[in-house]
């Protein structure tokens, strides 16, 4: 609120308008229920109601989550959460409570729901995300987006076969790259005239960065499940761990295309 101004002429008839979203003007105060604003910042997260834990601003940086283009607008990723639970019961009371203290009212932006699942069977995680926006217009606008992706390596079966299929490539990586390196010394400044090695260099640069990204995935997975069994039911977000799988993904089509 506060951002725009009703014009003169129909301020008899409009009392108040609402911008559209951006990151400017993005909300970041905390407040108590109701959105009644809360001049304190001091107070114990412990002592908070899950009702009132989602009037509490979060940054991007506790929640562990990236900006999100949407339909309407990119959103930060920071705002106001609202954790569920993990049963049915808690779920539909804490709905109840954010329902009766207006927490989506008519400011409200954007809202996401996210939930991940877990298929032991293919050993699978799927992070689903639904999108609602709400221009200054009113109604609303969704969109959906829902990964698959591993937080850990089993050993057993196909999977042992990937990864001695990606040891070997790596032997293979890694002599390619010592051949350039004794053909570069041989040349000299007449390696940089053939196109090829530098096709070569591109490969063995992606190849490092995919075993570079595919670490971190594995490094970044664990930690996140590891903070799952820790803290069950908190808001544990696998942006991080999906946008690694994406990456590795893109980034080792290029070898093998090129």
């Amino acid at each position: 609120p506060g951002f725009c101004g009703v014009i003169p002429i129909v301020q008899k008839a409009v009392r108040q308008c609402s911008n559209l979203y951006n990151l400017i003007n993005e909300e970041n105060r905390n407040f108590s229920l109701q959105w009644k604003l809360d001049p304190s910042d001091n107070y114990f997260e412990d002592e908070l109601t899950r009702a009132e834990k989602a009037f509490k601003y979060r940054s991007f940086v506790e929640l562990r989550t990236i900006p999100h283009w949407g339909l309407l607008a990119t959103y930060g990723g920071g705002g106001y959460v609202a954790n569920l639970g993990i049963t049915k019961g808690q779920a539909s009371s804490l709905l109840d409570d954010l329902l009766e203290n207006d927490w989506l009212d008519y400011y409200t932006r954007a809202v996401f729901v996210e939930f991940t699942i877990y298929n032991p069977n293919i050993n699978v995680f799927a992070s689903v995300s639904y999108l609602f926006e709400s221009p200054a217009t009113g109604a609303m606008i969704s969109s959906a987006r829902a990964s698959t992706f591993q937080l850990f390596t089993d050993l057993s079966g196909m999977m042992l076969l990937v990864v001695v299929c990606q040891v070997i490539y790596m032997m293979l990586i890694t002599y390619f790259m010592i051949r350039e390196a004794l053909k570069f010394r041989r040349l000299g400044k007449l390696y940089w005239t053939d196109t090829w090695n530098y096709v070569e260099i591109l490969i063995i640069s992606l190849s490092w960065t995919t075993l570079a990204v595919y670490l971190m995935r594995e490094i970044v997975g664990r930690l996140i499940l590891g903070s799952l069994i820790e803290n069950k039911g908190d808001d544990d977000d696998d942006d991080d761990d999906d946008d690694d799988d994406d990456s590795y993904t893109n980034i080792c089509l290029v070898p093998y295309i090129t």
